[in-house]
């Protein structure tokens, strides 16, 4: 495993494609949960909403640390 660093090439001027973009890796990360849970025809919506909010509120970006691993598992051929 090895640490990353952590290029931003967005900045608080580019607040609508900063919001897609958490809005995005916040759903690769919840959506199986959400689909399992509530099915998968509130998914665009509810993320889409989520990214309004972000919008709506720049100042979080200010506070979000990020932590980026790159991990490659290998299956062992038996």
């Amino acid at each position: 495993m090895e640490n990353l660093p952590h290029i931003s090439a967005l900045d608080i001027e580019n607040v609508p494609r900063r919001a897609q973009l958490i809005a995005y890796h916040v759903r690769a990360a919840t959506e199986g949960l959400i689909k399992q849970q509530f099915g998968d025809e509130i998914l665009d919506e509810l993320f889409g909403l989520y990214s309004k909010k972000l919008q709506q509120q720049p100042s979080i970006f200010e506070s979000v640390k990020a932590i980026n691993f790159l991990v490659v598992l290998k299956c062992k051929a038996t």
